[in-house]
């Protein structure tokens, strides 16, 4: 991937309807020209259209360039102080203050996982900021072979630690499943390759199959007047491969949610309703029924699950 213009970033992702080119333009300019450079690097390219696919305001975005200028020896970065809004200061300011978490990739060893978590959302202090450092790990791990052995590991070991489980809890799955796969290549490369043969030999595991199942699903709701958000998946191999060691076994027929469709409603009764529904129109499987709205997960999370 070559060095591309902002216009080139433009034409590419002209479809989302929040996007204003000419600001976008405006923004760019800018920051190649206090960063002398001609066109933006494959890095900042995968987190730019990481950021504006999950659909970021522009003060997002200037923050983003803004962050990634060149830093002076005395470690301040290069501002472009008259250009910068109170907002858009104020989100460059929390991204300065976990540049060591994520950009030199430093983070408390002796903590437990969970309170380096938490300790990152309270360092953030905005979803944005969590947004943008989401992105730029995204990037890493596109780009991972450009780093030494020693960093590369640290880098996969804080994505799954951290940023993956982040993703999972703010409803970014297609970014969770591409990093934990990302990661998983560079754990485990022989099991890797060994769930992406086996997933090749199983036409119906492809994102098409889980498109048509979503809108299938949908078009069945609406015709009971049943207001709801459908997203549907393939199991991604980390996922799959975690799933298998937990049930001892290599056989992916165990498996019941290579393909899974999410309902996603307004109450928790609506689920219920949803789950009748679901019942008296496909075969349900018998045993596999799983009730997390009267027993919550020690997470918090609620949900009906069913296989059909």
């Amino acid at each position: 991937m070559l060095l591309q213009s902002p216009q080139d970033i433009v034409r590419q992702v002209h479809e989302y309807g929040h996007f204003d080119p000419e600001e976008f333009l405006k923004i760019s300019r800018i920051f190649l020209e206090a960063s002398a450079r001609e066109g933006f690097g494959i890095h900042t390219q995968l987190a730019l259209r990481a950021l504006i696919e999950l659909k970021v305001d522009l003060d997002t975005i200037t923050a983003f360039l803004i962050f990634c200028l060149p830093v002076r020896q005395t470690g301040s970065p290069v501002r472009v102080e008259a250009f910068l809004s109170q907002e858009v200061q104020s989100l460059v300011d929390s991204l300065e203050n976990l540049r060591d978490f994520v950009v030199l990739r430093r983070f408390p060893q002796q903590q437990a996982v969970d309170s380096v978590r938490k300790m990152f959302l309270a360092m953030a202090n905005d979803l944005r900021v969590v947004l943008v450092l989401m992105a730029i790990r995204y990037a890493d791990l596109f780009e991972i072979e450009r780093y030494s052995p020693l960093l590369q590991r640290q880098i996969v070991q804080q994505t799954l630690e951290v940023f993956v489980p982040l993703a999972g809890r703010l409803g970014i799955y297609r970014f969770k499943r591409q990093m934990e796969d990302r990661c998983f290549a560079q754990l485990y490369h022989a099991d890797h390759e060994h769930l992406r043969e086996v997933f090749a030999k199983r036409p119906e595991l492809n994102h098409d199959t889980a498109e048509h199942l979503a809108k299938e699903m949908k078009a069945f709701l609406d015709t009971h007047q049943i207001k709801a958000e459908v997203i549907a998946r393939v199991k991604g191999f980390y996922s799959t491969y975690q799933k298998l060691k937990r049930k001892g076994t290599q056989e992916i027929d165990h498996i019941h949610d290579l393909l899974a469709v999410r309902v996603i409603v307004d109450q928790p009764i609506d689920c219920y309703t949803v789950l009748g529904l679901v019942n008296n129109r496909w075969d349900p499987v018998k045993g596999r029924f799983k009730d997390y709205i009267t027993r919550p997960k020690a997470n918090g999370y609620q949900s009906l699950h069913t296989a059909i």
